[in-house]
């Protein structure tokens, strides 16, 4: 008789058990990466007369609807963090359309810090965002050549203040954006904590670079390198330096304010 209920313990300590496993599997699954989007929601962003439509038709499948295009295609894990982003991209040249596609969390120390981020690519991508900090960008281009080949670009990103969506975001634009289904999928912005600003010998730096840098492995001489050796151009009121990097012969590049705080930093 003892032996019996023994038995029925271990067994039910057995099955719970591995209940628990395929429960955190599961959990794991759909939350191994930062993805912004869930089953069966639509992003629905209008920028200055032109409108994307952003359909997620499973936990990576997407469709992006431009006037030009209709394209559905399948997302990529992130296998380590990339610019800041452990999410979903894809990149695939070939055929009519190449297509250059990211999806994820971006984390900031201050809202000054990611309004100043979107100032690093804004140009190109045009960012439209809310004041809960959904961002979307996109371009398309021709290809210049004789193969009729366009390119689009789509960026989608969920900023993260110190750990939290901003609520009033600066030169959010709720109009503009539509979420239909959204908030389906748990959030998981405590995987990252943002750095603090620190001065590294004598010069200011934001959070945000100082997390590009841990990412990238670039160190604060090859910093100043950049800054007092290399190239540079302003935009929209920052500085930015680029130079070969000596240790790895890749280019890196430093964005700098008025004051010579370091804003950003990649390769």
């Amino acid at each position: 008789m003892i032996k019996n209920i023994n038995r029925i313990f271990y067994l039910y300590a057995v099955f719970m058990l591995f209940g628990c496993v395929l429960i955190c599997f599961a959990k794991n699954t759909v939350n191994m990466n930062e993805i912004v989007m869930c089953d069966n929601m639509t992003v629905d962003v209008l920028r200055n007369n032109e409108r994307l439509i952003i359909k997620s038709n499973g936990l990576l499948e997407r469709e992006y609807l431009l006037k030009e295009f209709n394209v559905k295609t399948k997302l990529m894990r992130r296998k380590d963090r990339w610019n800041g982003s452990y999410g979903l991209y894809k990149q695939q040249g070939g055929g009519d359309i190449h297509l250059v596609l990211e999806e994820g969390y971006q984390y900031f120390y201050s809202e000054k810090e990611a309004i100043e981020w979107l100032s690093w690519q804004n140009e190109r991508m045009n960012y439209v965002y809310t004041s809960n900090g959904l961002v979307v960008g996109w371009e398309v281009q021709n290809k210049a050549d004789k193969s009729n080949q366009k390119s689009l670009a789509v960026q989608v990103w969920q900023f993260y203040i110190r750990g939290k969506k901003p609520n009033k975001l600066n030169g959010g634009d709720d109009k503009s954006i539509n979420a239909i289904n959204s908030d389906c999928i748990p959030d998981y912005s405590d995987n990252f904590i943002p750095s603090r600003p620190k001065v590294i010998n004598g010069r200011l730096y934001t959070g945000k670079a100082i997390d590009m840098m841990n990412e990238q492995n670039v160190k604060s001489n090859v910093i100043e390198d950049t800054i007092k050796s290399g190239e540079s151009f302003t935009d929209n009121g920052f500085i930015t330096y680029y130079n070969l990097d000596p240790n790895t012969s890749k280019f890196i590049w430093v964005k700098l304010d008025a004051s010579g705080r370091v804003v950003l930093v990649g390769r």
